[in-house]
């Protein structure tokens, strides 16, 4: 068969011989030329040097040496200071034997390796954990409640756990989806899934792996990587059908999709599988295991994903999602071999390697059919009424995310006046005021868009902008992404342009009930009626649970046991509302929730402090009432029940005060508007939740909430 090869070269320095000098002494003994010979490939992974057949050598002599490949690598030819060496015998075991003559000076032996094009890395690459530990990490036990399950493992903690999949296998062994289990697809190499245990989201940031974007930015081949991930997790013939032309028919045979059991294994887990024990899980404890998960700057946590396909898994059914993604020609394979072991490097290289020789995706001359090469097509002008006019609607929601211009690989210039800012992202809606009588009464449609970017701009609250991107649909509402900024020298074409300024963005006023009623599409409201705020209780597998969460300070409930810091987690809570406070009179339903005209789910950016008086939110218990411990210094939280450690006696006082926890207590608050133009000002828009379900939420973001806008109840 002739096949093609791609190169490895990988230049380390050992000294394996050296011989005397040539020439004469005193006149009478010859002097050897002075010359050595190093294999300077001497700690590669992919294939070993050896059996030299002298260790002294001089200027002419013939050297032999035998060249042994690692596992799945080919040789592809040695050489002597670049030069080739011959080839004498080629071994049944893959090894071989060459030399080469030894020139004077010093004699640098490289060995390059290939490997086989035909090779399914992703099916030889293997979970390599001890059966103990894999059993152990498979195993799930009944809850207290009785009404669920749950696992002995915290990722965090643990460094490896078993995570709820988006399918299962029903009591006739059908592969069927888990309506229950929730996975948030982010991009080609960011998801969110569930664990077990309370189903606590985990957001997993791939490790090995660097997938072109296409949430922020949409680069060629990001979208079509975040359908290939979407896939393999699922297993929805939708999203199937973004890629499936960019696959020959044996890459697509060879896939496995719609996982049915998915395991997260840490870096340090993984560089350290082979001699992984149950002791070091810490299964039961406070301590972080040996091998604990970390995150990176964005909260995520960093982890290979393997999954599985098949009922009752065993280890070799399992497969490593972050090296498909490297083997498909989705993405670049990232990260030194120090970082992780010889085992994982080698085979991320290996499956680098087959896609380049293979041209696969970002290695081919193919064109990425979800990719907008706009240069030769231009960009569509569109306005939110269009956008909006071909959407869904639901009478439960409003408006869905679906639309013929939404999810398509075009790019669309839409215009419209910023209302709110969210870091560097935005809100913007197509009017500036709207007649507030008009909109009540349907006869006017209000309509806005969210703005995705991580790009710093100087675009601002009341600017007027034309902004260049894709429309997608993401957690329930429709957003723009994919858009290009520059001061210097912009393209007319593609980049946002600020068209004007210092507009005023005037909000609708709506009552507590209109605002669940009209349900408007991302535009900018004033909820005018009293707002009365309260803990929401949901019970789940038996155990009644405070559903609002989030703030800087506040320790998820999920980790009561093993805190996790919300470093940067929204608040979220639930308020009813009218002249007197409704909370006791509503069930609390996750029904009710979605569909009584008493209660509306609130949730405050990120980016901003909410105060009441000298007091600054950073819980949503500031709103909902309750307690929790934080560090008076400002380091980590910790939980209720948490005890803090006693400060040394020779501290000092910047040192001491990282021992103090301080425990803080709110009383319920409400937002009682004085008059029209007091209210709670906010975005409305639609969410998904983590059922999947489409609600309602209200967002309060930068420059909406004034210290006049919350009063303390009397209580």
């Amino acid at each position: 068969m002739n096949k093609r090869f791609s190169t490895i070269i990988i230049c380390l320095l050992t000294t394996f011989a050296l011989a005397g000098c040539n020439g004469t002494n005193g006149g009478s003994e010859p002097v050897k030329e002075e010359t050595k010979y190093t294999d300077i490939t001497a700690d590669s992974i992919y294939g070993k040097l050896s059996n030299f057949s002298s260790q002294e050598v001089q200027v002419g002599d013939t050297l032999s040496f035998t060249v042994t490949p690692s596992e799945y690598f080919f040789i592809e030819k040695v050489t002597n200071n670049d030069i080739p060496c011959k080839l004498v015998e080629r071994k049944d075991d893959g090894s071989a034997v060459y030399s080469t003559t030894i020139v004077e000076g010093n004699n640098k032996l490289k060995g390059l390796y290939s490997v086989d094009p035909s090779i399914d890395f992703v099916d030889k690459f293997k979970l390599n954990i001890s059966d103990e530990v894999f059993q152990t990490v498979m195993s799930k036990t009944q809850s207290a409640s009785g009404k669920g399950v749950k696992t002995d493992l915290d990722f965090r903690r643990s460094g490896i756990e078993q995570m709820r999949a988006p399918n299962k296998f029903d009591s006739k062994g059908k592969k069927v989806a888990d309506t229950n289990a929730f996975v948030n697809y982010v991009d080609g190499d960011t998801t969110h899934v569930e664990t077990f245990n309370l189903q606590y989201t985990v957001k997993i940031r791939y490790l090995g792996i660097d997938t072109p974007e296409s949430t922020s930015e949409i680069e060629e081949w990001g979208l079509s990587a975040s359908y290939f991930n979407k896939y393999i997790y699922s297993g929805d013939v939708e999203y199937w059908n973004y890629v499936s032309n960019t696959f020959s028919s044996r890459d697509a045979e060879s896939l496995k999709a719609g996982a049915t059991s998915i395991i997260l294994v840490s870096q340090e887990a993984a560089v350290n599988s082979d001699n992984l024990t149950v002791d070091d899980l810490k299964i039961g404890s406070d301590e972080e295991g040996t091998y604990h998960a970390t995150t990176d700057s964005n909260q995520r946590n960093l982890a290979y994903v393997w999954y599985a396909t098949v009922q009752n898994p065993t280890k070799d059914d399992f497969r490593c999602l972050n090296l498909e993604m490297v083997y498909e020609g989705y993405s670049f394979g990232v990260g030194s071999r120090e970082s992780t072991s010889d085992y994982y490097f080698k085979m991320f290289d290996a499956a680098n390697l087959s896609a380049q020789i293979n041209r696969r995706h970002i290695y081919s001359s193919m064109s990425d059919d979800n990719y907008y090469y706009y240069d030769a097509k231009g960009v569509n002008d569109l306005t939110l009424k269009e956008l909006y006019q071909t959407a869904q609607k639901d009478a439960t929601i409003g408006y869905l995310p679906i639309s013929d211009f939404a999810n398509k690989k075009t790019l669309y210039r839409i215009t419209g006046y910023v209302s709110r800012k969210v870091g560097t992202s935005f809100y913007m809606q197509d009017k500036t005021e709207y007649d507030n009588a008009a909109v009540i009464a349907g006869t006017e449609k209000p309509y806005g868009i969210y703005v995705f970017t991580y790009s710093e701009t100087p675009i601002k609250v009341g600017d007027e902008v034309a902004v260049v991107g894709a429309v997608s649909s993401y957690g329930g509402t429709f957003q723009m992404q994919g858009i290009s900024y520059s001061t210097i020298d912009p393209d007319p074409v593609r980049d946002t342009v600020i068209k004007s300024r210092n507009h005023v963005i005037k909000p609708i006023q709506l009552t507590g009930a209109q605002f669940n009623n009209l349900m408007l599409p991302q535009v900018l409201v004033e909820i005018t009626d009293n707002l009365w705020f309260y803990p929401f209780t949901s019970v789940y597998q038996g155990n009644a649970e405070d559903i609002g969460e989030g703030g800087s300070e506040e320790v998820n409930k999920y980790n009561e046991a093993y805190p996790f810091y919300n470093t940067s987690n929204a608040p979220i809570f639930y308020a009813s509302f009218g002249e007197t406070d409704n909370a006791a009179n509503v069930n609390d339903t996750e029904s009710n929730i979605r569909y009584s005209n008493k209660i509306i789910r609130f949730t405050v950016d990120q980016e901003i402090l909410v105060r009441f008086g000298a007091t600054t939110c950073y819980s949503y218990k500031f709103f909902t009432g309750g307690s929790y411990w934080y560090n008076a210094a400002g380091a980590e939280y910790a939980s209720a029940d948490y005890t803090p450690e006693k400060a040394p006696a020779d501290a000092t006082p910047k040192e001491a005060a990282k021992y103090q926890a301080v425990k803080k207590e709110f009383k319920r608050k409400a937002s009682k508007p004085a008059e029209a133009g007091h209210g709670l000002i906010c975005i409305s828009h639609g969410y998904e939740s983590t059922s999947g379900k489409l609600k309602m939420s209200a967002k309060i973001c930068s420059g909406s909430v004034k210290d006049v806008s919350l009063t303390e109840l009397d209580n």
